[in-house]
């Protein structure tokens, strides 16, 4: 069940869920690319998603989102157990501002997950953490054309996560980290027909 609604420059959406599943397929094994799935028994999952977005004056803007997700098997050999590859919670949070006459942007944003399981048995985890990213953009409009500029900097504070798992990996190699600091930047270009 949800609810979505705006008053003044505000914007929200939320939504509560439960789903209870039998015979779910998850992945049994890893192994250097190759996955075998099986069967689960049941599992459940309950939750809530919630995301607001607030327009201030000036051109500045704020968005936030935040998901629960309690998602574990009922039954079988791992009863109890948190679904590998699932975290419980995550929270997102950006700032950003526009200036239209320049076609300039620009937003720092955040991220922060929760903990991550990699197998079924819950043996081990990929940490929490919080991860800040810097943006700023220039657009400019010519006819049906539309430029971009962009640069921004992931990863400002330069830490060290692990962003994603491999689940059930049969060799034990179940954590990819993610880079360090880095920079992009770049040029696009859109034509609208």
């Amino acid at each position: 069940t949800g609810l979505k609604g705006s008053w003044d420059a505000t914007t929200f959406e939320l939504a509560v869920f439960k789903i209870a599943t039998r015979n779910d397929i998850v992945v049994g094994a890893s192994n250097d690319g190759r996955v075998s799935f099986t069967n689960a028994g049941s599992t459940r999952r309950h939750g809530l998603e919630v995301n607001i977005h607030q327009a201030f004056s000036a051109g500045f803007g704020a968005y936030l989102a935040y998901s629960y997700l309690d998602a574990f098997v009922d039954g079988g050999a791992f009863d109890g157990a948190r679904m590998p590859g699932v975290p419980r919670q995550m929270l997102y949070g950006e700032l950003d501002w526009q200036y239209r006459p320049l076609g300039f942007s620009t937003s720092l944003s955040g991220q922060w997950r929760d903990r991550v399981y990699v197998d079924s048995k819950n043996s081990d985890f990929a940490d929490r953490y919080l991860v800040v990213n810097y943006h700023l953009e220039f657009s400019q409009n010519a006819g049906s054309w539309r430029f971009s500029e962009y640069a921004g900097v992931n990863n400002l504070f330069d830490r060290h996560y692990i962003g994603a798992v491999v689940v059930n990996s049969s060799n034990g190699r179940f954590f990819q980290p993610e880079p360090g600091r880095n920079f992009l930047i770049g040029v696009s270009a859109r034509y609208a027909f």
